[in-house]
C-alpha cells in the first residue's frame, strides 16, 4: 500500500469519526435533561410530604428527587418513609418485596440517601447541607430497562473517598 492510500484510509476514518462523535453529540445532548431541586427540609410523614409546596408530578425528575428526598426519614421512621413512597408511588402501594428490598440497602445504612445531596461527604458523616439541594438527571438510555433510575449527583460512586470507613 503507497503513501497516498495510507493517508486516504486515515482520512476516511478520521472522518467517520468526526461523523460519528458529531451525532453521539447531538443525541445525547438532545436526550439529556437535568435539574437541581432545593427544598427547605424534608417531610417527616406523608401529610407533610403532600403539603410541601415542590411536590408536583409533572415530570420523573421531580418524582426521583422526592424519592430521595423521603428516604432521608428512613432511619427515623421506615413506616412513614414507605407511607410517603406510596405516596410518590401512585395508586399501587409497596407490595412486601419492595419494601424488603429497600429494608435490606438502607436500614442502618442512613448515609446513603444523604450522601446524593449537595454537601455531604465521607469527612462531615454525609450530612448534606440545608437546604438539601440535589441534581438528577436523565440520559438517552435511562428508560430502555423496566424500572431503570434516573441518575443523581453527586453520588457515592463520584466520590474518590469510601463511603464507610474500612472497619465497617
Amino acid at each position: 500500500m503507497g503513501i497516498f492510500d495510507s493517508l486516504k484510509n486515515m482520512t476516511n476514518q478520521t472522518v467517520k469519526n468526526n461523523v460519528s462523535n458529531a451525532v453521539s453529540g447531538a443525541v445525547n445532548n438532545a436526550m439529556y435533561k437535568s435539574k437541581t431541586f432545593v427544598f427547605a427540609d424534608y417531610p417527616k410523614n406523608a401529610d407533610e410530604l403532600k403539603k410541601m409546596p415542590e411536590l408536583d408530578f409533572s415530570s420523573p425528575l421531580s418524582t426521583a428527587a422526592f424519592a430521595m428526598l423521603v428516604l432521608l426519614e428512613y432511619d427515623e421512621s421506615p413506616e412513614n418513609t414507605i407511607e410517603m413512597l406510596n405516596v410518590l408511588k401512585g395508586p399501587q402501594p409497596m407490595n412486601g418485596m419492595d419494601i424488603q428490598f429497600l429494608r435490606d440497602r438502607i436500614k442502618g445504612r442512613g448515609y446513603i440517601p444523604r450522601s446524593y445531596f449537595e454537601g455531604s461527604s465521607v469527612n462531615n458523616d454525609y450530612t448534606p447541607n440545608v437546604p438539601y439541594k440535589i441534581t438528577v438527571s436523565e440520559y438517552a438510555y435511562t428508560y430502555q430497562s423496566e424500572g431503570c433510575l434516573l441518575y443523581t449527583s453527586p453520588s457515592p460512586r463520584d466520590r474518590q473517598k469510601s463511603r464507610m470507613p474500612s472497619s465497617a
